[in-house]
């Protein structure tokens, strides 16, 4: 007899947009820092949140699940650490007279 099992077949949704980035970031900011909820909610609930309106008015096929936006937002931090990190080095040089204009190319050479 044959070993038939049913599995639930998993479709990977595509890459993010950089507008999805976009929302990811602003939804967790919007979330996170809350007036009302404050910034001591717990982490399933912030992801439960996020999702829930990240999923809001989207068709099946754009939908994420509250996985998949943890991990994308968990990439987006990294960059953005050593991003900030990269600037701060430049902006400890403290160079007497340096603009934006002038710190961002010596950033982009550490980032």
């Amino acid at each position: 007899m044959a070993d038939v099992r049913h599995k639930k077949v998993v479709h990977r949704k595509g890459n993010f947009t950089v507008q999805e980035d976009q929302l990811l970031c602003h939804l967790y900011l919007s979330i996170s820092q809350h007036s009302i909820e404050g910034v001591n909610q717990k982490k399933d609930k912030v992801w439960e949140r996020i999702t829930d309106l990240w999923n809001k008015d989207k068709d099946e096929h754009q939908m994420r699940s509250a996985k998949s936006l943890q991990s994308r937002f968990s990439d987006l931090n990294y960059c953005i650490s050593k991003f900030r990190g990269s600037l701060r080095q430049v902006e400890n040089r403290n160079q007497s007279g340096a603009s934006e204009k002038d710190i961002m190319p010596r950033q982009n050479n550490i980032y």
